[in-house]
């Protein structure tokens, strides 16, 4: 048989308590809310825990493994972000060589080499400075056009004269 038991607390406590109950589904009522928090302070203090902690450390538990899943997944699209970058970076930079490659002038025969060294004439735009500036880029991004047309076959040769690096398509 059940016993009514009498409560005494202020307006604002009750207001309080009824504003809990009704932004929750867990009570039905303000009794529920009372009956559930004395049971869980017993269990508490008895070295139990209440079927509501239980339920604590479940959701514990699956926060944990959806964080790591996340986690995971991020790191995922990291790996896939950065593939993609690096697929741009390739297509950029092979974009970029084959205008450096149509940009170098043939390479002059031995004869005509023999005449530009020390005058310089007729081996305007070789050097990687200067097609770079033709280019309007860097040095370093010529430089690494050119390796790139190496690498995939492309017939660059250079020269020493006047103590620069000349950059020709070899015919």
């Amino acid at each position: 048989m059940s016993e009514r038991l009498n409560l005494i607390v202020d307006e604002s406590q009750k207001e309080r308590w009824q504003d809990y109950v009704d932004g929750t589904a867990h009570f039905s009522s303000v009794s529920d809310l009372i009956r559930t928090s004395v049971e869980k302070e017993i269990h508490s203090e008895d070295g139990g825990e209440s079927p509501s902690l239980d339920v604590e450390r479940e959701l514990a538990q699956i926060k944990e493994l959806l964080n790591e899943d996340v986690s995971s997944k991020l790191d995922d699209i990291q790996v896939g972000v950065k593939s993609i970058r690096d697929t741009q970076e390739d297509d950029d930079i092979e974009e970029f060589a084959k205008t450096v490659f149509h940009t170098l002038s043939a390479v002059p025969s031995e004869g005509e080499v023999e005449k530009i060294v020390g005058t310089r004439a007729g081996i305007e735009d070789t050097t990687l400075y200067q097609l770079s500036q033709r280019l309007n880029s860097t040095p370093k991004e010529v430089a690494e056009a050119v390796e790139w047309l190496r690498d995939n076959g492309f017939p660059v040769v250079s020269y020493p004269l006047d103590g620069d690096l000349h950059y020709f398509e070899e015919e």
